[in-house]
C-alpha cells in the first residue's frame, strides 16, 4: 500500500497549519504545540521547507514562520517534495532508474510508472488552499465525486490521458471556484 512518509505527512500538517493562520508568523513552539508534534521534528520540518522556499521565517522577538507564496500556489507534490529524500514513487522503481535488478526485464515497470506519473499529477494539481478548505477535491472528470465512480474508471481516465468527453485527465482534479 501507498504511504505518504511521516515527514511529509507532518509537512502537510504543518503548513495546513500556517495557511489557516491568516498571515501570522508562527513560532516553531507554537505550531508544535497547537498540533501536538515535537519541537525537534517541527523545527526539521519547517527547515527543509524554508530550504525549498514554501515558508520564509522572520527572526526576533515576534518573529516566526509564515509560508512563502500565497496557498494557491502551493502544492501538495512540492510538499511532499521538500519533506522525502528521493523522487517521488509509488514503487521503488518508478521514481528511480536503476535500483532495481530485474528493471531491464520487467513486465509491469511501464504500467507502475504511468500509474505513479497519474498520482503525480494529481498531487501538483492540489493546492494547499484546496487541501485546507476542507471541501471535495477529487472529480472523474464529468462531475462525479470519485468515491461514488465505479471502481478503476477514475484511474483508467487518468492514465488513459483524456476522459469521455475528450478532456486532458491529466489534471483530474477540479478546483472549486469561488462565490
Amino acid at each position: 500500500m501507498f504511504r505518504i512518509n511521516k515527514m511529509s505527512d507532518y509537512g502537510t500538517v504543518i503548513m495546513g497549519y500556517v495557511a489557516t493562520q491568516a498571515g501570522r508568523q508562527c513560532s516553531a513552539a507554537d505550531i508544535a504545540s497547537q498540533l501536538g508534534l515535537g519541537l525537534p521534528t517541527v523545527g526539521k520540518i519547517l527547515k527543509r521547507l524554508a530550504r525549498e522556499k514554501l515558508v520564509a521565517a522572520k527572526r526576533g522577538r515576534r518573529g516566526g514562520y509564515y509560508l512563502a507564496r500565497q496557498p494557491a500556489r502551493i502544492s501538495l507534490a512540492e510538499i511532499i517534495d521538500a519533506l522525502t529524500d528521493r523522487p517521488f514513487g509509488l514503487t521503488e522503481c518508478s521514481g528511480v532508474e536503476g535500483i532495481c535488478a530485474q528493471e531491464a526485464s520487467c513486465q509491469v515497470r511501464a504500467n507502475w510508472r504511468r500509474i505513479n506519473a497519474a498520482v503525480r499529477r494529481l498531487l501538483e494539481g492540489v493546492s494547499l488552499r484546496d487541501f485546507t478548505q476542507g471541501n471535495s477535491l477529487l472529480d472523474s472528470g464529468d462531475g462525479a465525486r470519485v468515491d461514488a465512480v465505479p471502481p478503476g474508471r477514475f484511474v483508467l481516465n487518468a492514465l488513459a490521458g483524456a476522459n469521455e468527453t475528450g478532456e486532458d485527465a491529466a489534471s483530474p482534479v477540479r478546483r472549486k471556484r469561488p462565490g
